[in-house]
């Protein structure tokens, strides 16, 4: 049987971190020139991985992930890529574990983000102080698929303030519409070509 005082209090603890995350919405397009100075100054530190690590001998826990390819370069610079199963739920958990056990291994890198534009300033969400209620919210957008693993790790993993969106945001918004449109003249073309197989 549903306890409607726990129900209450459930709906109202959803308001309030719904409320809190719209304010975080708000502001974070206030203070870029600030956020673009940090980032600046973050980038001016050693943003890759500790120089203990080797790419040819690098491997993840197996209930990580696996690596399928490696290459040694003469770059000093070291580059993890990390491939993407967009919207899928357990693909983006993976993500933010994997992006957590680096962290944690090689201390912090620059993790570079596709879909998103500019640093990401989380210290609002990160601030929040009840965490079970902002895990439960977050978690809940990344299981529909509105958030990715990178945003939830930038948000709850120990460290968050080398994430960065690396798309040029006007050229990314153009190339998703001119996708959108594409897609919609294919199902209106594939409709109309069942309809004329009908007919005859």
């Amino acid at each position: 049987m549903i306890n409607p005082e726990t129900q209450i209090k459930k709906l109202s603890s959803r308001r309030w971190i719904a409320l809190f995350l719209c304010i975080c919405i708000l502001v974070s397009d206030y203070g870029s020139e600030a956020a673009a100075a940090t980032l600046k100054r973050l980038l001016m530190r050693r943003t890759h991985p500790h120089s203990l690590f080797n790419p040819v001998s690098f491997s993840l826990p197996e209930e990580l992930g696996t690596v399928e390819e490696k290459f040694q370069g003469k770059s000093s610079e070291t580059v993890i890529f990390i491939s993407d199963a967009h919207a899928v739920r357990d693909a983006q958990s993976s993500i933010r574990n994997v992006l957590a056990f680096l962290q944690k291994k090689y201390g912090p890198g620059l993790v570079s983000v596709e879909g998103a534009s500019g640093y990401f300033d989380t210290s609002l969400l990160r601030a929040f102080p009840d965490e079970k209620i902002r895990v439960e919210v977050l978690t809940g957008y990344l299981n529909k698929g509105e958030l990715s693993g990178a945003g939830l790790a930038s948000i709850l993993n120990e460290r968050s303030e080398l994430f960065f969106g690396m798309e040029d945001w006007k050229l990314y918004e153009r190339n998703y519409l001119a996708w959108l449109d594409a897609s919609r003249k294919r199902i209106h073309a594939s409709r109309k070509s069942g309809k004329g197989k009908a007919n005859a």
